[in-house]
């Protein structure tokens, strides 16, 4: 059981240092010349930094280097001036671009 679980952790730093690689922007452009990929999403998360960690998934499962125009939101409970909501989904979507050879 040690073995599949140090298996499993190795795999997951691995993943990680790939999804690492993948840049999110606010910006809509880039200086750098790029190549649109078109619109990548991550799918449904309990909080922002892992909806944005699964953008970054999405973002190389499609082959891209880097997502422009990162937006972020949450659907579920309404409540006002709550310091923290239960029951959250947080999504994080963007453009999926690859980099171009300058």
């Amino acid at each position: 059981m040690a073995f599949r679980e140090k298996r499993r952790q190795q795999a997951q730093g691995q993943e990680d240092a790939w999804v690492d690689r993948v840049t999110l922007s606010t910006l809509c452009t880039s200086r750098r010349p790029y190549e649109e990929m078109g619109l990548v999403w991550g799918g449904s998360a309990d909080n922002e930094a892992l909806a944005l960690r699964n953008l970054q998934r999405g973002a190389l499962e499609r082959g891209c280097d880097a997502v422009l125009g990162v937006a972020i939101y949450s659907a579920g409970s309404q409540r006002l001036f709550s310091a923290r909501r239960r029951n959250d989904e947080w999504h994080a979507y963007g453009t999926g671009v690859r980099w171009l050879p300058a």
